[in-house]
């Protein structure tokens, strides 16, 4: 009896020896296991900062070619915009010719004779070589699309013959006579300076004091 249990505890001494040497390798393994894990976490969070500076630049790439796409369209607007003024300024002098005739001649005159007057005054200009525009609108010339919108707002009429009549009645250098039997001048002049007229029909102590 005796001699089997030194042998049982000579096992069992074996036994927790093993056990120890287990719980140390397995305490070995799991740090081991840990230092993975970090170096994992720290990769993965590289990867994602990666990522992020990715989709940035991508971003700020997409926006830069979105710019350059418009820059190119700007700079060929530009050039379109700068040959429109290379030859607008060949046919200027023409232009302006065909203007002052138009804005001194035209007011007594009726559409017909308009467009009459505006094809001699063409002819005169080829005759002597002066270059000017192939579709010269005269009203183009004195007013801006944003002019005419306010008159039309105003209350004057949208042909084109009523437009040339307000330019007219605005920039010719005497002021016109107008036979109005519809009163559609008088009531478009009467919108467009009233403020002027109401400032004139102050008193002149209240204009003073203002002053």
């Amino acid at each position: 009896r005796i001699k089997r249990l030194r042998q049982a505890e000579w096992s069992l001494d074996n036994a927790r020896k093993k056990l120890a040497k287990a719980e140390r390798e397995c305490q070995q393994r799991q740090a081991n296991l840990d230092g993975v894990q970090e170096h994992f976490e720290q990769a993965m969070a590289k990867k994602q900062r990666l990522q992020q500076g990715a989709d940035a630049s991508k971003a700020k790439l997409e926006l830069v070619t979105m710019l350059l796409l418009g820059l190119q369209e700007e700079r060929r607007r530009w050039i379109r915009e700068c040959e429109k003024c290379e030859e607008e300024i060949e046919t200027l002098p023409g232009d302006a010719g065909i203007a002052a005739a138009m804005i001194t001649y035209l007011g007594p005159l009726t559409r017909d004779q308009r467009f009459s007057l505006l094809q001699l005054t063409s002819e005169c200009c080829h005759e002597a070589r002066v270059r000017f525009s192939p579709e010269l609108h005269i009203t183009k010339l004195f007013t801006s699309h944003y002019e005419v919108s306010r008159w039309l707002h105003e209350g004057l009429p949208a042909d084109e013959f009523s437009i040339q009549n307000g330019v007219l009645a605005l920039y010719a250098p005497l002021p016109p006579l107008l036979i109005d039997p519809q009163q559609q001048a008088m009531l478009w002049l009467r919108a467009k300076l009233n403020p002027v007229l109401m400032h004139l029909s102050r008193p002149l102590s209240e204009i003073a004091a203002t002053i």
